[in-house]
């Protein structure tokens, strides 16, 4: 167990930090107007160093990047909805408590690895066999965490944007946080179709976080302007 004054010093520096991040999100990050969406890849494939993060202390992954900028995104919205999409997690919006940012990151990995079967929330332990080590009743614990991990489907980028067409939404922004080029599998065909349906001046962002500098990367011929493809990060 950590000595209380150690605790106290290592609460107060997670505090500074997320000090330092919300003053970055509100000197770096413009306002961004109207309803903005953003999706988070959560997939295990983001679960490898992310090499342009050199500012952040310890080497950080793609996936805790990812994470921390969907947050900051959200925090310099007028109005915005954030989404993860991945193998076995909830086709939902992710609800998080008001608390600072980096708190909010690390939750969401740890629920991340309990909806994917690697972590169980209920004993806070890794999934190794030794199930609910620290309840009175492990079988239940084990019980219970196998069918929270089996419910959930695979949550794709496109099956989430298709939702906005068929309900007729209307979003003015979609930033996409991922390892991947400038569409992932469908988003490109979905764009076209919503400017055509719902909002022709769409604005669409890619955020390639695996990429090993960070750069904005030259739109082909004949893209659309309001498609914006961004590669690694930068603080």
């Amino acid at each position: 167990k950590a000595h209380p004054e150690l605790a106290d010093i290592v609460d107060r520096y997670l505090k500074a930090l997320d000090t330092a991040v919300r003053i970055a999100t509100s000197f770096n990050v413009p306002p961004i107007k109207g309803s903005t969406l953003v999706l988070c890849n959560v997939s295990d494939s983001m679960n490898t160093p992310c090499t342009s993060a050199k500012g952040l202390g310890q080497p950080r992954k793609v996936l805790e990047v990812a994470l921390m900028m969907g947050l900051m995104c959200e925090s310099a919205c007028e109005d915005s909805a954030v989404h993860l999409f991945g193998r076995g997690i909830p086709d939902e919006p992710v609800q998080m408590p008001d608390q600072p940012i980096l708190k909010n990151t690390a939750d969401i990995i740890r629920k991340i690895g309990h909806w994917s079967g690697t972590r169980c929330l209920h004993c806070d332990g890794l999934r190794d066999g030794d199930w609910g080590s620290t309840l009175d009743n492990p079988k239940a614990c084990q019980l219970q965490c196998e069918y929270e991990s089996a419910v959930y489907p695979t949550v794709t980028a496109e099956g989430i944007l298709e939702r906005l067409l068929q309900h007729n939404t209307k979003v003015d922004n979609i930033v996409i946080l991922s390892n991947d080029g400038a569409f992932p599998p469908g988003v490109e065909a979905f764009l076209s179709r919503y400017r055509r349906a719902v909002n022709s001046n769409l604005l669409y962002v890619n955020i390639n976080l695996s990429s090993p500098r960070s750069k904005v990367c030259t739109a082909e011929a004949g893209a659309h302007p309001n498609n914006v493809s961004i590669a690694g990060y930068s603080d």
